[in-house]
């Protein structure tokens, strides 16, 4: 009887045959994944520091407006593609900041522990695809 005759062992064959083509499937969707995830996202950062008054006093790629008390408009020197990740750190007082906005201007509204708008100085960090 010759081999892989029987249905049985065409079966087993298919299954074998099954394996190393997933085996194979496998390695090469892993080095796939492997080369895409080397990429690195290209990513921009503007980050600065900002008086009470909307005086900058460090960084670059940014100008500060500072219409009302506790409000600061920053209007990014070359737009991000996308809408930036903005953290802020109030420098002076106790209080918390609402940040707004899109990719070429946000605007950062700061309050103080009662609720109320206040001015204070602050430093942010704006990050997006570049």
């Amino acid at each position: 009887m010759a081999a892989w005759t029987t249905p049985a062992h065409r079966a087993v064959g298919w299954l074998i045959s099954a394996a190393v083509w997933n085996a194979e499937l496998i390695d090469n969707l892993t080095h796939l994944y492997d080369r895409l995830g080397a990429v690195e996202e290209e990513t921009r950062t503007v980050r600065g520091r900002v008086w009470l008054d909307g005086t900058i006093y460090g960084g670059t790629g940014f100008t500060v407006e500072h219409p009302s008390t506790g409000l600061y408009h920053i209007t990014f020197a070359e737009p991000f593609w996308s809408i930036p990740h903005v953290s802020v750190t109030l420098l002076s007082y106790i209080g918390f900041a609402q940040v707004s906005g899109d990719g070429g201007e946000i605007q950062i509204q700061i309050y103080n522990s009662a609720g109320t708008q206040q001015d204070n100085q602050f430093s942010f960090c704006a990050q997006a695809f570049a």
